[in-house]
């Protein structure tokens, strides 16, 4: 497996951020990214350790943030540059005639990564807080607990899945 491609697939909201940080956005309010009390480390650590990694992609998705306001997040937490692609899944969902609901259009990325980039299920991991989002979903998940954001023992899960060594 370690030589074989592989994706992470990200929710940003309570998942790599312990919040949903969108709607100050959208208000033109200032904020600052929550991550979760204690928890910027974990992602930093999660987050470097698969940029590390070889043959590792990280897709970064969201239901509630566009992919200006999650690349602003990411510049701000200083995690950019382990991040490959950002993903406004409802653009997406939308341009490609689907269903608008957060699980439609998460579903919509998963199966576009599948079907359009030649990847097996078994490549993908998607690491999601809201469970509904994952069933079914045409690859491996991992549900993030209690929607504060990953937790260090759910990092540790996730790289063991990836056949990493959780040593970060």
């Amino acid at each position: 497996m370690l030589d074989e491609r592989r994706v992470v697939v990200l929710d940003f909201e309570r998942t790599v951020t312990a919040s949903l940080v969108s709607s100050k956005r959208e208000a033109g309010q200032s904020w600052a990214p929550d991550v979760g009390e204690g928890r910027l480390p974990c992602v930093r650590g999660f987050l470097r350790a698969l940029g590390e990694a070889p043959n590792v992609d990280v897709v970064l998705m969201s239901t509630h943030c566009t992919e200006e306001a999650m690349a602003e997040c990411l510049q701000e937490l200083e995690l950019a540059q382990h991040v490959s692609v950002i993903c406004d899944c409802h653009t997406l969902a939308e341009g490609n005639g689907h269903g608008t609901s957060d699980a439609e259009a998460k579903q919509v990325l998963l199966s576009e990564l599948v079907l359009e980039h030649s990847l097996q299920p078994h490549e993908i991991l998607a690491i999601d807080a809201d469970g509904e989002c994952l069933r079914g979903a045409p690859c491996r998940t991992l549900h993030v607990e209690g929607g504060r954001g990953v937790s260090e023992a759910e990092v540790q899960r996730a790289l063991i899945m990836l056949g990493l060594e959780p040593d970060y």
